[in-house]
């Protein structure tokens, strides 16, 4: 099952990054009709908000239909929208196919994945998310190198980085539904208890203050991913003189993607240790991520040579693995496991909803004053999450921890 998900989210990441990787070409290839940076920021703005809204109804949709039916439907939905973003003709339909078709189908993914996992290794969450989330990055790196030397090799040759990849994805999508084992943990809702159902998702998340602040910061770090994830090779191509579409495509993920991993692998292990003894362990070690995150966006947006930049890379990616192998394994330990899936979605939701500003403010930024200017800006995002962790850690977590055990009790 951890090697189907795990392939699974692979894909899912990696294909994200495709238009991030082409986008210095696509750039060139639009200014025909007169496309300009904001409005090629807003592709991503629309990604991230089509996202952040239906991952709500898709956590619901996991827990009470299914959920190898929803990554199965969501995993075919994205590669056709990856494969249908080669044929764009224009901005409109790349808003349509990327922004639209592609994050309704790439919603459909984590929340039942991290349900199921966390459900599997109770005890080796952390180090299960660790090993799941790896992936994400192999994904990411693979999926931007390639698409940047295909992009790389001439006017419109980028679209067969979509192509490829979306082809490839719906194959994928039809293994899965063959050979991925089904989950026995879902709770189907009657028509008539549907609302009842609804109704004690949504109270065992929002009766949580500690999980709404820690949603809430959250939100404030994945406005800084997308816009760094976006933005990162244009704004290397256009800091850094002579670096070639292809190599800012890989500097951008591949340094961020190595910090990564080895975050998410040893803060696994440690962080799974730690909390066998210390059961707030998670929530404290994603306070450490928070932090260190703001200061390694200041130190690639600061950065005067690219050596420099890509070693602030490397550091934000550490930060970022920090904090995606704790995230919602912390938010797990303040709401009860039935509605974890509905819980996940409720907090994309919001991160997504909040995040997606980022790429189009960011493209706005670069045309009024600089990227780098953009970037500078981004720490403010993540210190207002380290502030929020903090205050829910000193006034809410044990409380809420101790509710959730007694409700399993």
């Amino acid at each position: 099952m951890l090697a189907f998900l795990s392939v699974t989210y692979l894909l899912e990441q990696g294909t994200r990054q495709i238009y991030n990787a082409t986008l210095p070409q696509i750039r060139i290839d639009f200014l025909q009709y007169g496309v300009t940076d904001a409005q090629l920021g807003m592709v991503g703005t629309v990604f991230g908000a089509v996202f952040g809204v239906s991952i709500l109804f898709a956590g619901f949709a996991a827990d009470f239909l299914g959920r190898k039916r929803v990554v199965v439907v969501g995993t075919l939905v994205f590669s056709l929208g990856i494969l249908l973003s080669g044929f764009a003709a224009g901005l409109w339909a790349l808003v349509a196919f990327y922004g639209v078709m592609n994050a309704l189908g790439q919603c459909c993914v984590a929340p039942p994945c991290f349900s199921l996992i966390c459900q599997r290794f109770e005890k080796e969450r952390c180090m299960a998310m660790g090993v799941f989330s790896c992936c994400n990055y192999i994904g990411v790196i693979v999926c931007s190198a390639l698409s940047g030397v295909i992009g790389g090799l001439g006017s419109g040759v980028w679209r067969w980085a979509f192509w490829s990849f979306g082809a490839f994805g719906v194959l994928w999508a039809i293994g899965l539904q063959k050979f991925l084992k089904g989950d026995s943990d879902t709770h189907a809702a009657t028509s008539e208890g549907a609302h009842s159902e609804f109704r004690d998702a949504f109270a065992a998340f929002a009766g949580k203050p500690t999980a709404i602040l820690l949603v809430l910061a959250f939100g404030m770090f994945i406005y800084v991913n997308l816009g760094i994830y976006l933005w990162a090779p244009s704004f290397l191509m256009r800091t850094f003189d002579g670096l070639s579409l292809a190599g800012a495509a890989f500097h951008a993920v591949f340094w961020s993607g190595i910090g990564s991993i080895a975050g998410l692998l040893l803060t696994a292990r440690v962080t799974d240790s730690l909390s066998a003894h210390r059961a707030t362990a998670r929530f404290e070690v994603t306070i450490v991520g928070m932090v260190f995150c703001a200061l390694t966006v200041l130190l690639i947006a600061a950065a005067a040579t690219l050596p420099m930049c890509c070693l602030g890379l490397l550091a934000f990616g550490f930060a970022r693995g920090v904090l995606e192998c704790t995230v919602y394994p912390a938010m797990f330990d303040v709401v009860v496991p039935r509605f974890r899936s509905a819980c996940t979605g409720m907090a994309g939701c919001w991160a997504f909803l909040f995040g997606s500003m980022a790429p189009a403010v960011l493209g706005w930024m670069s045309q009024r004053f600089t990227l780098r200017t953009g970037f500078v800006s981004l720490t403010a995002f993540v210190s207002i999450g380290a502030v929020l962790l903090v205050l829910a850690r000193i006034a809410f977590l044990r409380r809420d921890m101790e509710m959730v055990e007694k409700l399993k009790g």
